[in-house]
């Protein structure tokens, strides 16, 4: 006999609209009390909760809700969820479509919006919209909330304008790293943090089981032959830069060769600054080649062909370059071998109602050519908007496309990144992953379509190398996610969090000009409790008073300056009490930290430009007295 749903009672509620599942229950109830992240798999009622707290919120306390989602479909799809389940009748959308004298007025007369961030953030700007009165504030996708994003302004502006504060953040994945969780937490004011995976004891009986296979895609000869010439491409230009005085280490990756393409263009070192400018389009075409196939790579290739950039030239003339161009124009007219797998698959689940992701656009359409010449295969893309030089679908293409997949008309959606969050669709019997992506956010994402109600399978087409990579990264960081988030929240427990905190005096800081667009001065300008000065400096990058000067060292920075004693000897010669900070993966931060104390110069060890920005604030309170002298051989961790 089947057991007898209970359902929340609620004043504010509907009757049997939410089911009453006790971790639900648990998360809304502590939500209630702290501002809150909820972090929670697709599918599991992360709606659900955000209602129970409104609905609490707004008996007990009186005011205002707020929900805003990143797009209007999700605003849309929250909209209705709200009409269909909350005993309110003044439930109002929100959206850049309403023109700004009719938001004048709705802003005043409702009770709970639901709103796209960017709108709310213009709308406070006007003076549209207040947020005095308002008792609940959610935050859906919350992992945004970091950089410029709208939710970080609106967050700040609304814990220090209403008078009885609540924030609710709810996402299936905060972040792939701690320090991207750290600033979310800071940005959101966060106190607590509820986590819930698959494994958890109190969710575990709500989904069904899931199973993921990942199928080793073997690259044919010809294939194989083209990306190692690519590689050897790349070696050539890593050597000639070694002879220039730029040693990009042994293993050469993107973002090295990013990191030093900044420093370089800051330093005016035209001739290697072509040369890595190179090697990051020789790197885009090996990635290609190994992820979607020689297609992409080609035609990437024949757009730097017809370029008339000096950095193209350069990549044209290479030796290895001319030799690969006629092996890959003539694969280019062969799909990857990935698509043989994939109609293989397709073939074998006919009839299931499955979804296939890829990162890009071109790639969706040429899945949906293949499948569309199979009997039994009903398949659909789905894409973002459009943007600049390429083709989108507009919401309302979007929607029909959703509805249609839904409904059966369509039993295979082939979709882009805009499938992954937050959009309302039904529970898949298999995802395919046609390319992996580094990033755990994404990862979870798209591995929440599958396995909620009925059991699913996710199946991974991996390229050996980078691909292959990437999945073990992305996996790997969603099992360390609830390790991270606590850890995260102790850091910003332990961090100026609170309003008394961050309107306390302002902390001077001079920058040295050149670093005035670089990601530590754009964070230190964006803060409320530090003011910066421009001036122009020789060899450090930032002064904290007339004794203490500080030099910001990144490996590519490093790199760049080449013989470490001697700069080192020039800073103690030139400078009261200089101070280095290594910022990231240094090599030899022991050989460099010896140097430093034999000298008397402090080395302070920083994770990222956010934990730089602490570390220079840091440094700033305590002064002379924590930085007047190096223990010696010691690296000052920065907490």
């Amino acid at each position: 006999m089947e057991k007898q749903r209970k359902y929340i009672e609620h004043p504010l509620i509907k009757p049997e609209k939410i089911e009453a599942r006790i971790y639900q229950q648990v998360i809304a109830a502590r939500a209630v009390e702290k501002n809150t992240l909820v972090v929670l798999p697709t599918g599991l009622g992360k709606t659900a909760i955000a209602i129970m707290v409104i609905a609490y919120r707004l008996h007990k306390y009186g005011g205002r809700a707020l929900i805003m989602s990143p797009t209007r479909p999700l605003a849309i799809q929250h909209w209705k969820n709200l009409k269909d389940v909350l005993k309110i009748d003044d439930i109002v959308l929100v959206t850049g479509r309403v023109g700004q004298e009719r938001r004048k007025e709705i802003w005043s007369s409702g009770r709970v919006f639901v709103a796209t961030p960017q709108v709310v953030k213009n709308d406070l700007e006007r003076g549209f919209l207040f947020l005095d009165d308002f008792t609940l504030l959610v935050f859906d996708e919350a992992h945004r909330a970091v950089g410029l994003y709208p939710y970080v302004k609106i967050a700040d502006l609304y814990m220090k304008r209403a008078r009885n504060p609540r924030i609710l953040a709810l996402t299936a994945s905060p972040g792939g790293n701690e320090e991207s969780i750290l600033e979310v937490l800071k940005n959101l004011y966060i106190e607590n943090v509820e986590v819930r995976t698959r494994e958890s004891k109190d969710v575990a009986p709500y989904l069904s089981d899931l199973e993921i296979e990942v199928v080793n895609v073997p690259l044919s000869k010809e294939y194989e032959e083209v990306i190692g010439l690519l590689k050897s491409a790349i070696k050539s230009k890593s050597d000639e830069l070694r002879g220039m005085g730029v040693d990009l280490g042994q293993k050469v990756s993107m973002k090295n060769l990013l990191e030093t393409q900044k420093i370089l263009a800051a330093d005016g070192r035209g001739k290697e600054l072509l040369i890595v400018s190179a090697m990051i389009k020789i790197q885009h075409i090996l990635d290609l080649m190994e992820i979607e196939g020689a297609s992409m790579a080609y035609d990437y290739l024949k757009k730097l062909m017809r370029g008339e950039k000096a950095a193209d030239r350069i990549l044209i003339e290479d030796p290895f370059i001319k030799k690969l161009i006629p092996m890959l124009e003539e694969l280019s007219g062969r799909p990857h071998p990935k698509m043989d797998l994939l109609r293989e698959i397709v073939m074998k689940f006919r009839g299931k109602k499955m979804m296939i992701f890829t990162n890009y656009r071109r790639t969706a359409y040429e899945i949906y050519d293949l499948l569309s010449n199979m009997n039994g295969i009903k398949p659909s893309v789905l894409i973002g908007q459009q943007r600049k030089g390429e083709q989108g679908m507009s919401q309302e293409e979007q929607r029909k496309i959703l509805e249609e997949f839904i409904s059966g008309n369509c039993n295979v959606l082939i979709s882009t990144s805009v499938g992954e969050e937050g959009l309302d669709l039904p529970d898949m019997d298999i995802v395919l992953l046609y390319d992996a992506t580094p990033s755990s956010v994404r990862h979870i994402q798209r591995k929440g379509r599958v396995g909620r109600i009925r059991p699913g399978k996710v199946i991974a087409l991996l390229s050996r190398g980078k691909e292959a990579g990437f999945f073990k990264l992305a996996s790997r960081k969603e099992k360390e996610m609830e390790i991270m988030l606590k850890r995260a929240l102790s850091m910003s427990r332990a961090s100026p969090l609170s309003l008394e905190e961050r309107q306390r005096e302002k902390i001077p800081i001079k920058v040295d000009f050149r670093e005035v667009n670089g990601p530590v001065a754009r964070l230190l300008i964006s803060r409320d409790d530090v003011s910066i000065e421009l001036v122009k400096m020789n060899g450090v990058d930032y002064m904290i008073n007339d004794r203490i000067f500080v030099s910001r060292l990144t490996q590519g920075k490093i790199l760049l300056i080449g013989d470490m004693s001697l700069y080192l000897k020039e800073l103690r010669r030139r400078y009261p009490l200089p101070v280095i900070l290594l910022e990231g993966r240094v090599q030899e931060e022991e050989k460099i930290a010896e140097l430093a104390s034999l000298l008397g110069i402090p080395v302070v060890r920083t994770k990222n430009p956010e934990d730089t920005v602490d570390a220079l604030i840091r440094i700033s309170r305590e002064g002379e007295r924590s930085y007047g002298g190096s223990k010696k051989g010691k690296i000052l961790n920065s907490p």
